[in-house]
């Protein structure tokens, strides 16, 4: 009994899990009601009404900080901090609301905490184009699609009209409203008549459903988006509105034409409640227009200024100079604020100023690179400082790169900095010693600003590591460093993978093969003779060998005292089924020699001929017409392979057949190449049998091409070879076929060539 009484209390939290819920507090019951799916421990981040856990995008949030199986705000606003891209824009600026004034010296603190991280949030999510729910393509041209069909959906109602009409509009809108209160983008772009429909629509949802507060809210949102000057006028007299004044105020400050300028500086004029005034000054920060300086300077001015409305108006002066706005006095005031006690003002001021590149403002922030102890200031200024010109900015980032004081998360801010700034190159020895680092974070970042460096300046890239893998002996360095030389094919490394073939490591081996052959290097004996040891060493990992291999046949070239296509030919003669891939890089690069023995020659048609793997027969197949062999006495073999072939199971492989074949004027294929060309789909391949028809010169490969025309989209391609054909044979050709053919297509190409190419002889 107490054995089914366990069992059954297991069995419910399997099938109902306990759930971890926001903690209690006024923050927390604010961000509960802005993500009500906080109750089940996580946030709907793709707003499909489920926890989703997936490889690239999990929705629980985990219970880390304090495992009490409670969220804490703090946990949950980190999930929210990872995970900014998947939130639209008006939910960020929900979030950040909550953390402007909170009740409690805890939730005080949170606050001061996170506010600016969420600001610098919100900038970023506006900079990747996408106001709304951030969806993969697939997804998103789903959606649009989408709601393209509720928009044409709404446009044909309209122009019928009538009661039908009216229940079809208003079930297309509400089903557009749903995905557009989700977040989900306006579709883009609109066309004229979607766009006069949406903004009529919206524009009448301001009028006329005001008890709506969710649908109203979608509007002046979506108006915003859109930028509709139209709304304006509807949207004015919601400011009054103590329900709709705050999204009413986005609105116009999302909209930033002149007109919703003046309607803000007027609100502003008549002192509004404090929340309101946050929101103008914010908008007239989005709007980026100098007209808005001196209000901004006056407000700062005022006897009682709260820190909510200080860090509003430091942060809207910021985007007003960011706009392009280089006013002086912008510079002066925030500049004031770099020495603040508050860390949050010093990351505000440093935001703005960063727009200014005066010698000045440059020092003042260089200067604070170096004396700086906030990581969340540091961050901020190591952000900024790839747009800022000066001479001190890489070594004053390379030195907080390498101090043991220096976080995870701020080393990689500094790589990366480094990596996108016009004088990274100053930095290029910390860049590169960071790739040894223990941590993988670091490593990955200082991998990537290193290829970006490649591409501000190749040769000091080169050279620096380079010159770092002949000193720098430390295993996970050398891995790191022929990566680079492989992904970064540069002929000046050569040096380098030739001391690193050497090495004892198989990552570092492999690495500097791949190298070697991408970058195909000129006549080398010193490189040749290595690879080619390489190749013939059973020691030697598989993948190694192959990729020496491969080099060998990029390089091209061979030496008498180092024989590679001996080397080649043993290395694709191998018959250990583990060696496949080995071979098939064999055969491939002694196609690429820039010439082979009548051994070789043999051994390849002999592949060619008897091979059972498909793919290394295929390569062979390739590699003979690569090399265009003329001998017609070594291919007896290969036609009576063709002969026995079933071609419906190897049609690739009898197509190669027929046009070596045929360009050595052979006839041995033409019964075969006929039997295929009703086997063969694609026009690529019929046009190439077609050639190889045409290629024998006989009359009846000139016959066999010409039927080809019962394909229509061949026939222009069959009359430009018939005009480089032996007349005189193509004559008895046509008489003849005229006499036998009953396809209607191909007498019609008869008649095209007696007219249009015979004529012309």
């Amino acid at each position: 009994m107490k054995r089914t009484i366990l069992f059954l209390i297991i069995s419910l939290f399997i099938i109902n899990p306990l759930f971890a819920d926001i903690v209690s507090t006024p923050l927390g019951n604010q961000l509960r009601s802005i993500f009500p799916e906080l109750k089940d421990g996580y946030i709907d981040l793709n707003k499909n009404g489920s926890l989703d856990r997936l490889d690239d995008m999990d929705e629980r949030i985990s219970d880390y900080l304090v495992q009490d199986d409670q969220l804490q705000v703090q946990e949950t606003l980190e999930f929210i901090r990872n995970n900014y891209r998947y939130f639209p824009v008006r939910t960020l600026e929900s979030v950040r609301d909550t953390l402007d004034s909170p009740e409690g010296t805890i939730n005080e603190l949170i606050g001061l905490n996170y506010s600016t991280a969420i600001n610098q949030l919100i900038e970023k999510r506006i900079a990747m184009g996408d106001y709304g729910l951030y969806l993969p393509p697939s997804a998103r041209k789903k959606a649009m699609d989408e709601m393209s069909s509720y928009l044409s959906s709404m446009d044909k109602a309209y122009k019928r009209e009538g009661s039908g009409a009216e229940n079809e509009f208003r079930a297309a809108k509400k089903s557009l409203y749903e995905m557009l209160e989700k977040g989900y983008p306006i579709p883009q772009p609109l066309s004229t008549k979607e766009k006069e429909i949406l903004e009529s629509t919206l524009i009448n949802s301001l009028m006329r459903e005001q008890g709506d507060q969710s649908a109203v809210n979608t509007a002046l949102y979506s108006l915003g988006i859109m930028r509709s000057s139209r709304a304006i006028t509807y949207i004015l007299p919601l400011v009054t509105n103590e329900e709709y004044a705050v999204e009413s105020i986005r609105s116009l400050g999302s909209i930033g034409n002149l007109e919703a300028l003046d309607l803000l500086l007027l609100k502003l004029d008549e002192n509004p409640k404090e929340q309101l005034k946050i929101e103008i000054i914010r908008a007239l920060g989005s709007m980026g227009s100098k007209e808005s300086l001196q209000p901004l300077f006056n407000i700062l001015k005022e006897a009682e200024l709260s820190p909510v409305i200080l860090k509003s108006v430091l942060e809207s002066l910021g985007k007003i100079a960011g706009s392009g706005t280089n006013d002086r006095r912008i510079a002066a005031t925030l500049s004031e604020y770099l020495n603040s006690a508050d860390p949050s003002l010093r990351i505000i001021a440093v935001n703005g100023l960063s727009s200014f590149n005066d010698q000045n403002t440059v020092g003042l922030l260089v200067g604070l690179l170096k004396k700086e102890r906030s990581e969340e200031v540091l961050l901020t200024l190591v952000e900024k400082a790839r747009y800022i010109d000066n001479p001190s900015i890489i070594p004053s980032i390379i030195v907080l790169l390498q101090s043991p004081q220096t976080s995870i998360e701020l080393q990689t801010a500094c790589l990366s900095t480094i990596g996108a700034h016009p004088e990274g190159a100053k930095g290029i020895y910390g860049v590169l010693a960071a790739l040894s680092s223990n941590n993988k974070e670091i490593r990955e970042a200082s991998y990537e600003a290193a290829k970006n460096l490649y591409n501000t300046d190749s040769t000091a890239l080169i050279g620096g590591l380079s010159r770092l893998t002949n000193t720098n002996t430390e295993l996970l360095f050398q891995r790191q460093a022929a990566r680079l030389f492989a992904d970064l094919p540069d002929e000046a490394s050569i040096n380098s993978l030739l001391n690193m073939l050497s090495s004892t490591d198989p990552e570092v081996k492999r690495y500097a093969t791949l190298a070697l052959y991408r970058i195909k290097p000129p006549e080398n004996v010193r490189i040749t003779t290595a690879l080619n040891k390489m190749v013939s060493n059973e020691t030697e990992p598989l993948d190694v060998r192959i990729n020496a291999v491969r080099a060998l046949g990029a390089a091209g070239y061979d030496h008498p005292a180092v024989n590679v296509e001996l080397t080649l030919t043993t290395a694709a003669a191998m018959r250990d089924e583990k060696y496949a891939q080995l071979r098939f890089y064999a055969v491939r690069a002694l196609g690429q020699m820039s010439r082979l023995s009548d051994d070789s020659v043999k051994k390849i048609i002999n592949i060619a001929a008897r091979e059972r793997d498909s793919a290394i027969r295929e390569e062979a197949l390739q590699t003979i017409l690569r090399i265009g062999i003329a001998d017609t006495s070594k291919f007896s073999q290969m036609a009576g392979s063709l002969d026995s072939m079933d071609l419906r199971k190897n049609s690739a492989l009898g197509l190669l057949i027929c046009e070596i074949l045929g360009e050595l004027g052979s006839t041995d294929f033409i019964s075969k190449g006929l039997e295929l060309s009703d086997i063969l789909t694609d026009i690529s391949s019929k046009r190439r049998l077609a050639y190889a028809f045409y290629l024998s010169g006989t009359e009846e490969g000139y016959e066999c091409m010409i039927s080809q025309g019962k394909n229509s989209e061949l026939t222009n391609f069959i009359i430009s070879l018939a005009e480089s054909t032996n007349k005189t044979i193509l004559s008895r050709v046509i008489e003849s076929m005229k006499r036998t053919e009953t396809n209607e297509k191909v007498l019609a190409l008869l008649d095209i060539l007696e007219t249009e190419v015979l004529y012309r002889m």
